[in-house]
């Protein structure tokens, strides 16, 4: 079959997609992901598998534990190889903690070497890490699976204008290449009405002060726990 062969009409949908879920630390992203069609945890994070064992509905839902940062990449091929399908979702739990967990090995492993004398990291780490992250979002992004990145918020404020954004906890090259390559950026938080009582919503549409992107027809805002409903039935 020739490479022409293989073009498809743009009227044919697929329910593969790339997602970012990104919000405040305890506000569910975890859960909410792992509820995922097919999902397996990449846990970035130590020690942090407690809330897939606390609800009912992701006891069973498989988690492999990172111990470093390259496993992530290693685990990227053999998805490859074992050609998972758009059924299955793989979720990096979280993002945030992965490029961290990287930077961290990257300078400790210069020390090591007598190249850092003040025990921090330097540029030459944070490119090193900004590459490596580059290539995981990419990569993962070009699965035949669902991927969802879970992150972290930060909030960058602009002091003259008096005003704040907030997006994914990355720095501005790798939220870029994040916000490029997803086809649903999405940020969750918790709305309080006046009688105390909480909801967990989502926005799928950016404001002024909210980073968010969407390709998949998602309301702007809705609630969390309609994720998967929205995305599998649009």
């Amino acid at each position: 079959m020739g490479l022409l062969e293989t073009a498809k009409p743009f009227g044919e949908k697929t329910h593969k997609f790339n997602i970012c879920l990104y919000g405040e630390p305890g506000i569910g992203k975890s859960v909410l992901a792992a509820k995922a069609p097919g999902a397996v945890v990449l846990q970035c994070e130590r020690n942090a598998a407690l809330p897939f064992v606390l609800h009912e509905a992701t006891k069973g839902v498989p988690v492999m534990q990172l111990d470093n940062a390259q496993q992530a990449m290693d685990l990227y091929w053999e998805i490859r190889k074992a050609k998972w399908d758009e059924s299955q979702t793989i979720v990096i739990d979280t993002a945030s903690e992965l490029q961290q967990r990287h930077l961290r090995e990257t300078w400790k492993t210069e020390e090591a070497k007598g190249k850092r004398p003040d025990g921090i990291a330097i540029q030459k780490d944070y490119l090193v890490n900004t590459e490596f992250m580059r290539d995981v979002f990419v990569s993962f992004c070009d699965l035949p699976c669902n991927v969802i990145f879970i992150c972290h918020e930060i909030s960058d404020k602009d002091e003259m204008a008096n005003t704040s954004v907030t997006r994914p906890s990355f720095t501005p090259k790798l939220g870029a290449t994040m916000f490029a390559y997803v086809d649903l950026m999405v940020y969750m938080f918790a709305d309080i009405n006046i009688k105390g009582e909480m909801k967990r919503m989502a926005r799928s549409s950016p404001t002024r002060s909210i980073k968010a992107k969407d390709r998949l027809g998602l309301p702007q805002l809705f609630e969390a726990d309609q994720l998967w409903e929205l995305v599998l039935n649009n």
